[in-house]
């Protein structure tokens, strides 16, 4: 479930439960926004769960769209990273459309390249996730970002005082699952 991040309330609580009906995956056609030209997904821990598949979704869903993908994923650790192979077999498929950069928080083995970096998804790691999409588009207009995690994380960047708001994006780019 998504929520518009100008409404606070966003708690599963308040959602009805559809009787007889099971979900699968992520519903992304009800999204109240206009189509973005690039997205941010930033997930913490299990948070991973609706970002793969609004990921997958987006990457999948139209043929020929070309709408660019960032996801960073905090984790705990290496073994934290129960979408791996998931995750690679997307990058792989679109190598030009996808980007993901994992923060591993946890002491202990590291990942090795520019895709594993130390620590908690960061205002560095962002500010690099939006320029990428501005490079590869010219600039950042219609860039929408989806948060998925814990409440202190989506606090952070999407706060009155958060990371993303003082890039520059406001409660109408955000949305929070």
């Amino acid at each position: 479930m998504i929520t518009d991040a100008d409404e606070r309330e966003g708690a599963w609580d308040n959602y009805a439960v559809l009787d007889g009906t099971l979900s699968r995956g992520c519903v992304i056609s009800h999204f109240p926004i206009t189509q973005p030209r690039s997205v941010l997904l930033v997930a913490g821990g299990g948070g991973i769960t609706p970002i793969y598949s609004l990921a997958r979704e987006i990457l999948t869903a139209h043929a020929g769209d070309q709408k660019q993908v960032e996801l960073l994923w905090g984790v705990n650790g290496m073994n934290d990273i129960v979408l791996k192979d998931e995750l690679e077999e997307l990058e792989q498929k679109y190598p030009e459309r996808l980007k993901v950069t994992y923060a591993v928080s946890g002491t202990g083995k590291m990942g090795e390249g520019e895709k594993f970096r130390k620590g908690h998804v960061s205002r560095e790691m962002l500010e690099e996730a939006i320029k990428r999409c501005e490079g590869r588009l010219g600039d950042a207009r219609g860039m929408k970002v989806f948060l998925c995690g814990p409440p202190k994380m989506e606090e952070a960047f999407d706060g009155k005082k958060g990371v993303l708001r003082e890039l520059g994006l406001g409660g109408k780019e955000i949305y929070k699952f």
